[in-house]
């Protein structure tokens, strides 16, 4: 699924924010018809290898290294690596300059549609309309539309809830990722100790209240998860899915946002 963040400063540039927060297989893709073509592929959030097309450069491709990480990932099949030999060929040693065939080549070898060229100039400078007339098949996500994704799933037991009759959300997945495993653990050993509550001076959920200041508004559903994982996985899978939800609710913040005072329960409190 082709996809467009804005953010990006310079063409072709790669969003490393997008990339920290892979947990499958992800291309990155740039086109321009007076450059080449450059494909990046990532497995989570290491770069594999790449495919670089450079008008004005040598093949400096690392062809044996492309070949055997994109069968790794199931990205190109056997049948398949003939044809990327033979595209190799032809693109190489003289500069190739028929840059559409050779995307449209590319696309059907790893399975993929690459469109001719779209950027975040489109987005800020093109109406709606524009766009849509170009792409009848793009779909605007606004943020009158974050949240709403939950809608289209179902709340059937699955590996994120196995039980019926619980919240929507419950059943939508948990997002994984890299991040700070001493901080991870704070976090889990707040929840085991404090329930995120004081009852001496009835206040609390001090974590909770910085998870919903911290996640963007899609995400915001983990927190939530928190506080039904008792009623779901029993107190022996407590402190197990705990910690796979506050994994994901890292995974997805910013990494410079400062827990230390919710931590503290110096700030977040509630009082009810």
């Amino acid at each position: 699924m082709p996809f467009l963040i804005e953010g990006a400063n310079d063409a072709g540039q790669c969003i490393n924010l997008a990339v920290e927060q892979n947990s499958g297989v992800l291309l990155h893709y740039f086109y321009g018809s007076d450059h080449g073509i450059w494909l990046r592929f990532y497995e989570a959030s290491q770069e594999c290898c790449t495919i670089a097309f450079n008008n004005d450069c040598a093949d400096e491709n690392d062809w044996d290294l492309i070949t055997r990480e994109l069968l790794r990932l199931g990205l190109l099949d056997q049948n398949a690596v003939e044809a990327l030999q033979s595209l190799r060929s032809e693109a190489f040693p003289v500069n190739y300059t028929n840059l559409p065939n050779l995307r449209q080549q590319l696309g059907q070898i790893l399975g993929v549609e690459f469109l001719e060229w779209f950027g975040c100039a489109d987005l800020s400078f093109h109406s709606p309309k524009a766009i849509a007339k170009q792409f009848p098949d793009a779909k605007f996500v606004l943020k009158s539309l974050r949240g709403k994704a939950e809608n289209a799933v179902q709340p059937e037991p699955n590996e994120w809830c196995p039980e019926p009759d619980f919240p929507t959300f419950m059943y939508l997945p948990v997002p994984d990722g890299v991040v700070d495993e001493a901080l991870l653990e704070r976090h889990v050993q707040h929840w085991l100790e404090t329930n995120d509550w004081d009852e001496t001076r009835q206040v609390g959920f001090w974590l909770y209240s910085g998870y919903q200041r911290a996640l963007p508004s899609r995400m915001r559903y983990l927190a939530e998860r928190i506080m039904n994982l008792q009623l779901v996985f029993g107190q022996e899978g407590y402190e197990r899915e705990l910690r796979r939800t506050i994994r994901g609710i890292l995974a997805v913040t910013d990494r410079s946002f400062d827990w230390q005072p919710y931590l503290d329960r110096r700030a977040g409190e509630i009082r009810l």
